[in-house]
């Protein structure tokens, strides 16, 4: 049986144009809604990871009643290239998919919910946003750039850890000594004074990609601002755990990775 029929889950295959490029999307949404009207979530993993490479997770937020949206970039590049083309998928599914009720949600992994958060900064009122999960997101994307630099120095090679982080680091193009200004407007801690929905932040306490005291650094500056936020640190490096099972039970991870995804449904069955 596939994951799809297990979960009782359909998907739409489309494509959306980007300045005059043509982008592959993906819809994942219940079965036989009829009628029924749904919000949409906007699903960003960041880098390489689309949403047909992670179907449990998209499966999961399908369940809950949701469409779930993601689609392929046109540049990747941390917290900026991607911006527009996940700006356009939505817009082009509420335009598009009459099962949808104009509600939109974001939902973010790492570099993806960095991304998500710089969205809801900036598009919160036209897209009707109404609540953004980030799991694990960076706060100061500088501080995040020498960490991973240091982290694949002093780091064996075949760690799948400092794998991703190289990856990381080659899609940052620029370095911050050198343009420093260019790290401060991709950094969440300068934009979320502008975020006004709900936010959820969900981040492993020994993550070692993304350091937890990235999300402790947005939330204290969240509440500080009166901003409604949530934030739950899980055992573990949480949703960063590498997809080896050897390694979720060899790290005791497993356990963070998996309260990761319940703190996530709990958070958006609020809004159902």
């Amino acid at each position: 049986m596939s994951i799809l029929k297990f979960f009782n889950i359909e998907t739409i295959d489309f494509r959306h144009k980007v300045n005059k490029r043509q982008l592959k999307a993906q819809i994942w949404k219940p079965l036989n809604i009829k009628n029924k009207k749904i919000p949409l979530i906007a699903f960003d993993v960041g880098l390489h990871y689309r949403i047909w490479d992670i179907p449990l997770f998209a499966c999961i937020m399908a369940k809950l009643g949701f469409a779930v949206v993601g689609t392929e970039y046109s540049r990747i590049e941390i917290a900026k290239g991607e911006i527009k083309d996940i700006v356009n998928v939505i817009k082009f599914s509420h335009e598009n998919f009459n099962f949808l009720d104009g509600r939109t949600f974001l939902v973010g992994v790492s570099m993806g919910g960095a991304t998500m958060l710089n969205i809801a900064s900036k598009y919160e009122n036209e897209l009707n946003i109404k609540a953004v999960v980030a799991l694990a997101p960076f706060s100061d994307l500088a501080r995040a750039y020498y960490y991973a630099i240091a982290f694949v120095k002093t780091t064996y090679e075949n760690d799948p850890r400092a794998s991703l982080l190289k990856l990381y680091l080659k899609h940052t193009y620029v370095v911050p000594h050198i343009n420093p200004q260019e790290y401060i407007s991709r950094s969440p801690s300068n934009f979320v004074p502008f975020i006004n929905c709900p936010v959820l932040l969900v981040h492993g306490k020994n993550d070692r990609i993304v350091p937890v005291d990235h999300s402790l650094e947005l939330y204290y500056k969240m509440l500080y601002l009166g901003k409604n936020v949530e934030l739950r640190v899980v055992p573990g490096e949480g949703i960063h755990t590498p997809l080896l099972l050897k390694e979720h039970i060899k790290r005791f991870n497993f356990v963070g990775f998996l309260q990761s995804i319940f703190y996530t449904v709990c958070f958006l069955k609020k809004f159902r």
